[in-house]
């Protein structure tokens, strides 16, 4: 079963280096640059299409024929079941909606890109650029790649869910995912209301 987990990504690993190719060329911008070729720039700069990546990996868990298994820790409280495929829609769709693609997110958010010496992973960081619109509630996601590879390792997400509250998620390709629900207070202090775990490959 692992050894299926491992070789679902490797169809995806063309899109990533053509985008991790794009990413670096978008990045190589000079001073001299003219608000012109800036906004065509702009208009025609590609994000890594991160809804559809996690919808490839959610059909791939259902190709594989495995039942994830979700653990939720709720005010010192655990709980755990198994999550059955046709109940994917309901436990991911968070993470689903508003699609985070090209169309969606380049006239709102800004691309970077680094190489995370730490880590050993070509990281891509968005953030907005400007006020967002009622129907975008994505605050910040990154993306992590393995520079050798070129295979997503990670995806980070954040969604502002209500005025004082966001969720995260971390997405493992082939591995696992934590979401977390924070509620914020007027201060800006952040608790945890739950903590929810997700594996699919044990």
């Amino acid at each position: 079963m692992i050894l299926k987990i491992k070789k679902m990504r490797l169809k995806y690993i063309p899109l990533v280096f053509l985008f991790i190719l794009s990413a670096c060329v978008n990045n190589e911008k000079t001073d001299s640059q003219t608000k012109s070729e800036q906004k065509t720039e702009k208009e025609n700069q590609v994000f890594f299409p991160v809804t559809g990546y996690i919808r490839g990996q959610l059909i791939d868990i259902k190709e594989v024929g495995i039942n994830p298994k979700k653990y939720t820790k709720k005010e010192n409280k655990q709980d755990s079941l198994w999550v059955k495929s046709e109940d994917f829609e309901k436990e991911f769709g968070e993470f689903l909606h508003p699609e985070i693609d090209s169309i969606n997110m380049v006239p709102f958010f800004s691309e970077k890109s680094f190489m995370d010496q730490t880590l050993n992973l070509v990281t891509l960081t968005y953030d907005p650029v400007k006020e967002l619109p009622d129907s975008i509630q994505w605050r910040h996601w990154d993306i992590y790649i393995d520079p050798a590879t070129n295979a997503i390792q990670r995806i980070y997400l954040v969604k502002q869910i209500a005025p004082d509250k966001k969720i995260q998620l971390t997405w493992q390709s082939g591995k696992r995912c934590k979401i977390v629900v924070l509620h914020e207070d007027k201060s800006g202090v952040s608790t945890i209301e739950t903590e929810t775990e997700i594996k699919w490959n044990y």
